[in-house]
């Protein structure tokens, strides 16, 4: 008939499989909830952002557009230096009504070297203006090392 034993172990071994199946998946849940996080490319930490372009401007004059900014102060404790500027735009018809608050696709659409230029110093960006948009402008630092600092506040223009 049957063999009580062998039955009482078969379900002991199916209850230990099922519980360490649960266990693996308990812990692998656990796991994926606790590395959630920013994901960014990793930076070391002796690595300083470049600052913030605080002084951005811009002017239209005839079908030139001119963006204007001072070379911020920045000393790095790892001796890194400024490389340059990125100069990001983004159009918008003016046919479209105007949004303040929606999210825009910026471009990057130069790169303007540093040389020599020192803190203070005052550094010009042209660009031959299309009639019929809206623009808007931001500026970044970026270093040697191509890391590269937060974005200006945004300028804009409706020519």
């Amino acid at each position: 008939m049957f063999n009580m034993r062998r039955i009482s172990e078969k379900s002991c071994r199916m209850g230990y499989v099922r519980g360490s199946f649960l266990c693996a998946i308990t812990l692998a849940g656990l796991l994926v909830l606790l590395s959630c996080g920013k994901k960014a490319l990793p930076t070391p930490p002796e690595t300083l952002a470049p600052p913030v372009v605080s002084d951005l401007t811009l002017q239209a004059d005839g079908n030139m557009l001119k963006l204007t900014w001072s070379v911020p102060a920045w000393e790095p404790k790892n001796g890194d230096r400024l490389a340059g500027f990125r100069v990001y735009h983004s159009l918008e018809e003016r046919s479209a009504p105007a949004c303040e608050d929606c999210p825009r696709q910026y471009q990057l659409v130069a790169e303007v070297d540093m040389g020599k230029r020192v803190a203070g110093e005052r550094i010009a960006y042209t660009e031959v203006m299309k009639q019929g948009f809206r623009y808007f402008y931001r500026v970044s630092c970026y270093t040697e090392d191509g890391v590269e600092g937060d974005k200006s506040k945004t300028v804009t223009i409706s020519p």
